[in-house]
């Protein structure tokens, strides 16, 4: 017999957990685009977009050697080829100190805007704070929910319900819906998804 497999139904979309990730991972982004500039001052012809991705994961050990192959000294220690150019690179290994450890935690991409954060890690960043219902009683309970919502907004719209109603509604069906967070006389009645999404089946 052939199983039929459920489609995931969605709860919920953590847009503030999703923004306060992404705004850590683009500074980290902003901090390797910096790290890259100071690098691209100590040498003599610009970086190719392979040169930079091999900063990004390399960091230090990867300017050291690029600095000594770019001003034709390979085997010479780098501190050797600074002294010879009177380079001062101690800003660009400090900035480039933390790169490849957040680089291959997070993603990085090189794009004409610099550096960005991964299309695919913005995805599994979009993946991490999206709930969605896991048992039945789940599923029920959002299917009420929201047939319920959709009865007191009209009754709300139409005067059937006054805002004192509109308080002791939410407060007796407290596990099932909420208000928006809006000026009280803009408030709707909304599914309490982060409840139901507490739900054991």
């Amino acid at each position: 017999m052939e199983t039929i497999k459920m489609e995931k139904e969605l709860l919920y979309v953590n847009k503030d957990g999703i923004a306060k990730t992404m705004q850590q991972y683009q500074a980290w982004a902003d901090e390797a685009a910096n790290a890259l500039n100071l690098a691209q001052e100590l040498l003599p012809e610009p970086l190719s977009v392979e040169q930079k991705e091999i900063l990004l994961q390399q960091g230090k050990t990867a300017l050291e050697r690029l600095i000594c192959s770019e001003y034709g000294y390979p085997k010479a220690t780098v501190q050797f080829v600074l002294q010879s150019q009177s380079l001062d690179a101690s800003a660009a290994f400090a900035a480039l100190d933390q790169v490849p450890q957040r680089n291959s935690a997070v993603g990085f991409t090189i794009s004409d805007n610099g550096v960005e954060v991964s299309s695919k890690t913005i995805e599994r960043v979009e993946a991490r704070h999206s709930y969605y219902v896991k048992n039945q009683k789940q599923s029920k309970a959002l299917e009420m929910a929201r047939g319920l919502c959709k009865t007191l907004n009209v009754g709300f719209e139409n005067g059937v319900i006054n805002m004192d109603d509109r308080t002791r509604l939410v407060n007796a069906f407290s596990k099932y819906i909420e208000l928006t967070s809006a000026r009280r006389e803009d408030q709707v009645f909304t599914p309490a998804v982060k409840k139901i999404a507490l739900m054991r089946g």
